[in-house]
């Protein structure tokens, strides 16, 4: 059976002093090797929503456009054709 210290030590991390601890840590009392962790971890984000923000709008316009274009052609060599035989008959011939 284990203790129950080390059963209850992960709720300890529960409780309202582990909530607030990013308030009690200052930047100058860490070593610059996590100063340095941090602010670029920080750079790296920041980086990553500035240039995908862009690039998602470009592929959604790309394929939204191919779509479009895709439609266009079904349209020009299936459908046209057939209209324009209902407009000068009654039916349409659906032979090959």
């Amino acid at each position: 059976m284990q203790e129950p210290l080390r059963i209850l030590k992960p709720l300890r991390m529960l409780s309202p002093a582990w909530i607030a601890w990013p308030h009690r840590w200052h930047w100058q009392s860490l070593n610059l090797t996590h100063q340095y962790l941090i602010a670029t971890t920080c750079v790296i984000v920041v980086g990553l929503l500035v240039i995908t923000q862009p690039l998602v709008r470009a592929i959604e316009v790309g394929i939204v456009q191919r779509a479009a274009v895709t439609s266009a052609h079904y349209l020009d060599n299936f459908i046209e054709p057939l209209v324009r035989e209902l407009a000068t008959g009654r039916s349409i011939s659906l032979g090959k």
